[in-house]
């Protein structure tokens, strides 16, 4: 299994990184008013709507994911 997420910088600026660019992912947390992603290699969080992500080659919705958010499981 392999993540990535490709930069589109559409509200986010971060000088760091390359547009169009994926990059690993280490990890993505979901929390009640927000979500962030950290990349392989790069020493902070980054605001998820600043990507699009793959897993392996497919585009994933990591919202709707149980592996990433574990809010899904609370709901009735």
């Amino acid at each position: 299994m392999s993540i990535t997420a490709k930069y589109k910088a559409k509200s986010y600026n971060y000088s760091e990184l390359e547009i169009g660019k994926e990059y690993e992912v280490e990890d993505i947390e979901v929390g009640q008013s927000y979500s962030y992603v950290l990349l392989i290699g790069k020493g902070k969080a980054y605001n998820t709507v600043a990507f699009d992500f793959f897993e392996d080659g497919k585009p994933l919705d990591f919202l709707k994911d149980f592996r990433f958010n574990s809010y899904l499981g609370r709901q009735k």
